[in-house]
């Protein structure tokens, strides 16, 4: 479904959603313990943040980022 919700947001071109559904994608991932899927997909939905005006999401990019480094026992990339 989340795939769903990347293809939909796509679809109307709405980007915050995109950057939303791809967030919450990339922890599906990552909690599934698929760490390399998730940091690819974070790092698709950073490249939107960075052209967007949405600091939240840039934000929450960067920690799922962090999170998924932590997660793949890379402690000090995790912290940067």
């Amino acid at each position: 479904m989340l795939e769903q919700a990347v293809a939909i947001a796509r679809e109307i071109d709405n980007r915050i959603d995109e950057m939303r559904s791809l967030a919450n994608l990339a922890q599906t991932y990552l909690h599934r313990g698929e760490l390399l899927r998730a940091e690819e997909i974070v790092h698709e939905a950073l490249a939107l943040a960075r052209t967007s005006d949405s600091p939240f999401e840039l934000a929450w990019l960067h920690f799922e980022l962090g999170r998924s480094a932590f997660a793949a026992g890379e402690l000090a990339r995790s912290s940067s």
